[in-house]
């Protein structure tokens, strides 16, 4: 995706959670801006920085591609406790497109484009007990939450906080 859109000559800005990785797969591709810092959606002063840093720099995002994130991985928290594939693949891309949101509604026709996935098939999300702290957790099924919630969920802020 990043190597197409700069191909056809938009600016692409990449945030990472690993800068020698991201640096080395954009490797002298035009157009791209590396993001200085360490991006993490599961950890939320990564994003609030970014946040921070991109608003400083633009005044408007023509479109944002949501599509990191986390894949069954072992039952782990993040520092507010939420499980950490609904950390990473939803709360961390929810608190990002509405940080950014005056820099999309600044585009005048902005899109936001959420990478799911068939994993919704695994369950409707869980919103009793999101954190698997009284059921058996199941990395599959996590990861299932996950893709409903960012399904669903964002769908409805999107919408939503644009069109104010």
């Amino acid at each position: 995706m990043t190597k197409c859109l700069a191909k056809a000559g938009a600016t692409v800005l990449v945030p990472a959670r690993n800068i020698t990785k991201a640096k080395k797969a954009l490797f002298e591709i035009e157009n791209v801006v590396l993001y200085p810092a360490e991006l993490d959606l599961s950890k939320r002063d990564t994003v609030e920085s970014f946040i921070t840093w991109f608003l400083e720099h633009f005044s408007k995002l023509d479109i944002l591609f949501n599509c990191a994130g986390i894949m069954t991985v072992p039952y782990k928290t993040d520092s507010f406790g939420n499980e950490l594939q609904i950390s990473s693949n939803y709360l961390g891309h929810y608190h990002l497109t509405n940080g950014l949101l005056p820099s999309l509604k600044n585009a005048n026709g902005a899109r936001v484009v959420n990478l799911s996935s068939r994993a919704h098939w695994f369950g409707p999300f869980n919103f009793v007990d999101p954190n698997f702290e009284d059921i058996s957790y199941d990395k599959w099924i996590a990861y299932g939450h996950s893709k409903t919630a960012m399904s669903l969920i964002q769908i409805f802020l999107i919408h939503y906080r644009m069109r104010k």
